[in-house]
């Protein structure tokens, strides 16, 4: 059960980068019994999509939605009459939407060209380590 996102990116000479994407959730949507023993019904969503956007563009991707319905009743639920006349009922529906968003960056081989991904890659890592992997040291010592 989880989250998985697949990308298979296709960058050409002019910097832009084309991708096919496969997004998909899984999680437990109930429970069956089987020889006694209770086990989970996986529910399953997924989506596929193709884009090509310039090196450094935001992409948006949605469209992975889920619905889930929780009913509450008082003591007298299983009784139709008294519940209605004794006590409340209430519904609750709560919407879920996953988005993902992706930022492609092209990497060139001048260190001039590279100079603002290897900036931010530097920031998104701790310390000397970042110094490290971006000089191509080992930071297993």
């Amino acid at each position: 059960m989880g989250i998985t996102l697949q990308v298979t990116p296709l960058s050409d000479a002019n910097g832009s980068v084309q991708m096919e994407i496969t997004q998909e959730v899984s999680s437990q949507v109930g429970n069956v019994s089987v020889d006694g023993n209770d086990q989970p019904i996986i529910g399953k969503r997924k989506a596929e999509s193709f884009v090509t956007v310039n090196s450094g563009e935001i992409i948006v991707l949605g469209g992975l939605q889920q619905e889930t319905v929780n009913r509450n009743r008082n003591r007298f639920g299983p009784i139709p009459f008294l519940s209605d006349l004794l006590g409340s009922r209430s519904k609750n529906i709560q919407r879920t939407d996953l988005i993902f968003f992706l930022r492609p960056n092209v990497l060139t081989n001048t260190e001039a060209g590279n100079a603002s991904a290897l900036e931010r890659l530097k920031d998104s890592m701790i310390g000397k380590d970042a110094e490290s992997a971006l000089k191509g040291e080992s930071i297993l010592n």
